[in-house]
């Protein structure tokens, strides 16, 4: 006597999720464009991170040059690198961009990138 999930929900893994199984289409449709509306935003904030990290390159080479008394050197001769925070805080928006895009495939098709 085992009780088997009969959900009619395109998606499998919204008929596990309680209170997901009478989703119509249409809101499948609605959290999937969502999603990748959300994910498009993300990657565009790139750009502010980007402009973030050029500025904290500037601002470590004018250091060096302070401290060290060199005037005419490039950020990459001086051998410094960006932080391991700054480096994730810098390709965090690509991620999520990227993580939240391909989830909203997923409820657009109703299936996952591995059964497509």
């Amino acid at each position: 006597m085992s009780v088997v999930n009969q959900s009619t929900s395109p998606i499998p893994i919204i008929s596990k999720l309680p209170g997901l199984d009478n989703l119509t289409q249409t809101g499948l449709i609605v959290i999937g464009v969502s999603l990748i509306i959300l994910g498009i935003f993300a990657m565009s904030c790139y750009y502010f991170t980007k402009k973030r990290m050029k500025n904290y390159k500037s601002e470590q080479l004018k250091q060096y040059k302070i401290k060290y008394n060199r005037i005419d050197i490039k950020y990459d001769e001086t051998g410094m690198f960006l932080p391991l925070g700054e480096r994730i805080i810098l390709l965090l928006p690509i991620f999520i961009g990227l993580v939240l895009f391909i989830i909203g495939i997923a409820w657009l098709t109703g299936s996952t990138l591995s059964t497509m």
